[in-house]
């Protein structure tokens, strides 16, 4: 049995992101400019909520339909089918987690980039599902990987291979407020944001890489304060149940992973998640929480949460 990684990434104060420069990128680029990033799988990016925004329409070549999706807010990525001069316009590209990509050949893929760019290293890997499996693989690099189990289909997933070893699948991510976690419970499920800088993982993803193996799973919350001070807590046996359960939330005990530069919080001080666990997931819509009459998440803004048992 393979003991699973789990990692949220959560920064108080926006910070800074560094990964593998493999995107090189002009350094004349004017805020704004789009840059189309061809993705090294021939096939298509689509966005696993099927309500998702999409436009499909004929073109007489690759570059107009690039051209259509610069001048569309909502596009993220361009989909050019070279046989019939279909474009696709999508809200989704390969640093999407609610993304998945769908091999097939003489289907190209564009992942669109708005200068300014930040460099972020993406890898195909075959026959892997997580980011502990990735690192047993040899691959040691932080950063987006597209991973597949039958070769077909890919998904993406951001890793962390320097933090306590390596291996650990980001699950979370906030570095500022460029997107908002104000949302509905479908988009918690699925997932949304940006491997880049923002993002929630998806919790149907969650439920399936934190039961695959079994409940045997580490988790870590690494927060950076407003004075770049970090601290961190962890604790073993994290999952969650399925939809079906509203995700109920379940945790062991504490531990310390001995992260250098880091600070613990201090055992007797650690009780968040004592407090939250056998708690269900409640959003904006959808208020599951045990506190009465009062909506937490409503009280905080909307964002999703495991981890409210009562307001304050």
């Amino acid at each position: 049995m393979t003991k699973q990684k789990m990692f949220i990434f959560l920064t108080i104060f926006c910070s800074t992101i560094e990964f593998c420069h493999s995107i090189d990128l002009s350094s004349s680029a004017e805020p704004g400019d789009s840059f189309f990033i061809p993705s090294p799988i021939e096939g298509e990016i689509v966005n696993i909520n099927k309500s998702a925004w999409e436009e499909s329409f004929p073109v007489n070549n690759l570059p107009q339909c690039q051209s259509k999706c610069h001048f569309s807010a909502q596009c993220r990525s361009v989909v050019y089918h070279e046989i019939d001069n279909i474009c696709k316009l999508k809200d989704v590209n390969r640093l999407s987690p609610d993304a998945k990509f769908i091999k097939e050949p003489r289907i190209k893929s564009f992942d669109k980039r708005t200068a300014p760019v930040v460099p972020i290293h993406i890898t195909k890997v075959e026959g892997v599902k997580d980011c502990k499996d990735i690192l047993t693989k040899g691959h040691k690099e932080s950063g987006v990987y597209m991973v597949s189990n039958n070769n077909l289909d890919y998904v993406p997933i951001l890793c962390d291979m320097e933090i306590a070893g390596g291996g650990w699948t980001v699950i979370q991510q906030r570095v500022d407020g460029s997107i908002h976690f104000n949302r509905r419970w479908n988009s918690y499920k699925l997932g949304f944001g940006d491997f880049s800088t923002n993002f929630w993982f998806g919790n149907d993803r969650i439920h399936n890489l934190t039961t695959h193996y079994g409940i045997d799973n580490d988790i870590i919350f690494d927060l950076t304060k407003h004075d770049k001070t970090k601290v961190y807590t962890a604790y073993k046996e994290f999952h969650i149940d399925d939809e079906s359960n509203k995700y109920q939330l379940h945790v062991g005990s504490v531990f310390d992973p001995q992260i250098p530069g880091g600070g613990a919080v201090p055992t007797g001080e650690n009780k968040g998640f004592d407090y939250q666990n056998g708690q269900y997931f409640s959003t904006l819509d959808m208020d599951n929480d045990s506190s009465g009459s009062r909506h937490c998440s409503e009280e905080h803004k909307g964002s999703g949460s495991l981890v409210v048992t009562g307001c304050s």
